[in-house]
């Protein structure tokens, strides 16, 4: 044990053989020849056995601090220490080429960037643990990860100029109050995203998984990310598009996040019917339709409800002055009985069977009714599924599709 104490005495008594300006040398390789030793001690030995450590750990969280390199930052300070130790040892003794004071400030500058270091490996994991979480989908957290870390590097570089040019912090902050438009220029993106964020944020404008549509830029797909200056939307043909995050405060878009939380999704879609086709009912169809349990019950309030009017007036109707039914208005009723019973159409919601206004291409039946599926696929064979049928049963009633003119007719 008395050995150990006498290694400074035998390294002082050795050093001494040699010249002043080889003395500095060798302490100065000294130092840096420890340093890179217990760096390397750390960065295999005592990681490896940390890595096992969380490997074995039943919690999540360690895990989640090695991925984004903590333990690996913290093995920094270790030569850092090293050196800082160094670095007073070594100011004691006069250079005839290097001020000794430099060495001292390059060690402090060199703390100052493995603490920064540190402090972001900490924000990546505050925003992949945020991230996983439900509040991250309100929450645009990639945003205010990212100033923080701006801040981090603005106050950190500072400090690092004090250190390196012994300058106070104040007088670099008053200095750069002259800076201000320029600083402003530079980093105005960065001011304008996060304000937007903040506003996206207080409003609930968008969220993480949102559907929204932005033809402007090309969107249509789901948010999987709100940075600090883009949001990044993935679109169904799986490419990528980045959209600033001022856009969505100052220009229009559509979110189709109510229809993914009520868990519907609206119906809204028109055939066209050819004109010539739409005709009075004869007495036989009427016998026909009124025997059909989904418009039993339409035939028998309309036979009545013109009845009634036809009784009422003493002077009789002429042909073109009476009620009558129509092939149209019963392919109407017959659709609005149709999608009431069918499983996947909700009850609750408005159920609509309208006649648009007639143009030189016929008139257009609009169907208007709600989904109880919103899933895309399901949706569309719901829908395909519908007017397979309207299409098919269409003769049954007179009526004919409009379509253009081929060469075959």
């Amino acid at each position: 044990m008395n050995f150990l104490f006498e290694i400074p005495q035998h390294l002082s008594k050795w050093l001494s053989s040699f010249d002043l300006w080889q003395q500095n040398s060798l302490l100065i390789l000294g130092v840096l020849g420890t340093a890179a030793f217990f760096y390397w001690l750390t960065s295999t030995i005592l990681l490896s056995q940390i890595k096992r450590a969380v490997d074995a750990s039943k919690t999540h969280y360690d895990d989640a601090l090695y991925e984004v390199g903590f333990f690996q930052k913290l093995t920094l300070l270790v030569p850092v220490v090293i050196i800082q130790w160094g670095s007073e040892l070594i100011s004691k003794r006069e250079f005839e080429y290097l001020d000794a004071l430099w060495i001292g400030r390059l060690a402090e500058a060199y703390f100052i960037i493995v603490i920064i270091q540190i402090l972001f490996s900490l924000l990546n994991f505050t925003e992949q643990y945020v991230f996983e979480r439900k509040v991250s989908k309100s929450v645009p957290i990639r945003s205010f990860v990212q100033v923080l870390k701006i801040l981090i590097t603005l106050f950190g570089g500072i400090y690092l100029i004090s250190v390196l040019t012994q300058v106070q912090t104040l007088e670099i902050f008053t200095s750069l109050g002259a800076l201000t438009a320029i600083i402003l220029l530079i980093f105005k993106d960065s001011i304008l995203g996060f304000v937007a964020g903040i506003q996206i944020a207080m409003n609930d404008l968008v969220r993480r998984g949102d559907w929204i549509e932005m033809p402007k830029y090309g969107a249509d797909g789901d948010i999987i990310e709100v940075a600090l200056t883009t949001v990044k939307v993935r679109n169904f043909d799986k490419t990528i598009t980045s959209i600033p995050t001022v856009a969505l405060i100052n220009e229009g878009f559509k979110n189709w996040r109510g229809m993914s939380s009520s868990g519907l999704r609206r119906i809204k879609r028109s055939l066209l019917i050819d004109l010539t086709s739409v005709r009075f009912l004869t007495t036989e169809e009427i016998e026909k339709f009124e025997k059909t349990p989904r418009l039993h019950a339409h035939f028998q309030s309309k036979i009545k409800e013109i009845g009634d009017q036809h009784a009422k007036s003493s002077n009789g109707y002429t042909p073109l002055q009476k009620r009558a039914l129509t092939n149209l208005g019963t392919f109407r009723a017959y659709l609005v009985g149709y999608l009431s019973e069918l499983k996947d159409i909700d009850e609750t919601s408005t159920l609509l069977v309208r006649q648009k206004e007639a143009t030189s291409q016929g008139v257009g039946i609009e169907i208007y009714a709600f989904s109880k599926d919103n899933r895309w696929v399901e949706y569309e064979g719901l829908q395909s599924d519908i007017f397979d049928h309207i299409y098919a049963v269409l003769p049954e009633f007179g009526l004919k599709a409009f379509q253009s003119a081929t060469h075959w007719e």
